[in-house]
């Protein structure tokens, strides 16, 4: 898994997260670009290394903390 992206989240009572988005690399290599690359299935963790859950609209679910997460 590659760190692709960082972004922060709100929860509902204001607290800040720092979350970080990974991403499997997968190789697609060809002929005329023996080193292609694309992105594969992703994880998003905070940055203590909890486990989000992806809702869409740029919305998490956190298991361990019971809580929605929103991209600011």
């Amino acid at each position: 898994m590659k760190l692709v992206d960082t972004f922060q989240c709100i929860d509902d009572d204001g607290v800040k997260y720092e979350v970080e988005e990974y991403a499997e690399v997968i190789r697609v290599a060809h002929m005329q670009d023996a080193s292609a690359t694309t992105y594969g299935m992703r994880e998003y963790r905070t940055k203590d290394g909890l486990g989000l859950r992806p809702l869409g609209s740029g919305r998490f679910h956190c298991q361990t903390l019971l809580k929605e997460l929103r991209r600011v």
